[in-house]
C-alpha cells in the first residue's frame, strides 16, 4: 500500500504541475499591443520609451551578458538589423549586466541598434521571465511573434520579410 500511495501522490503532483504550466502565460500573447510605454535607460544616459520607435516593425530582444544563449544570438540580431535597417527597428534590452560588459558585447558584435538597461518592472510588463526573450511587433506596436529562448536567423528573417512585405534577399 505504501508504494501505491506514493504513486498516486506522484501522479496528482504531476497533474497539478501540468495544469499550472498550461495556464501560465509565459509570453505576451500575439495580437496584443506591446507595452511600449515602459521606460528604458540607454547607456548614453538617456531615458526613453519604445513608443518612439512605432512606425516600423520592431524586434525587441531581452538579453544579458551572463546568458550564453543570449550571446550566441547577438550576431543574428546584429546582422539582420543592418540588413533591414531601413525597414525595421531593433532594440536590445539588457538585464542585470555591468555596463562595461555590455559595451564590450556591443563592440564585439558590431551592434548598431539601441541597447538599453531595464529593470524588473520592464521584464514584468513584457513577461520576459527567462532569457533570451524576443518579440516582433508590427509598425503599430502589436505583437506578431514571440520566442522564449534562442532565435534562429532563418525563422526571424522569414517573419521580418513577411511583416515588411518584401522579397527575401541574399547577403
Amino acid at each position: 500500500m505504501g508504494r501505491s500511495f506514493q504513486s498516486v501522490i506522484s501522479v496528482i503532483a504531476l497533474i497539478v504541475i501540468v495544469f499550472i504550466l498550461a495556464t501560465y502565460e509565459f509570453l505576451l500573447p500575439v495580437g496584443e499591443n506591446g507595452p511600449l510605454a515602459t521606460k528604458v535607460h540607454s547607456f548614453d544616459g538617456q531615458t526613453w520609451t519604445l513608443e518612439k520607435l512605432k512606425g516600423k516593425p520592431m524586434v525587441v530582444n531581452f538579453w544579458a551578458t551572463w546568458c550564453p544563449s543570449c550571446i550566441d544570438e547577438l550576431p543574428v540580431f546584429s546582422q539582420l538589423s543592418r540588413k533591414y535597417a531601413n525597414q525595421a527597428h531593433f532594440v536590445g534590452l539588457v538585464v542585470d549586466s555591468p555596463m562595461l560588459q555590455v559595451v564590450e558585447m556591443v563592440k564585439k558584435f558590431a551592434i548598431a541598434y539601441p541597447v538599453a538597461a531595464v529593470g524588473i518592472e520592464v521584464l514584468e510588463a513584457w513577461k520576459a521571465n527567462s532569457l533570451p526573450t524576443t518579440y516582433v511587433l508590427d509598425a503599430k506596436g502589436k505583437i506578431v511573434w514571440s520566442q522564449l529562448g534562442i532565435v534562429s536567423q532563418r525563422r526571424l528573417e522569414k517573419i521580418l520579410v513577411e511583416l515588411i512585405g518584401i522579397e527575401p534577399t541574399t547577403s
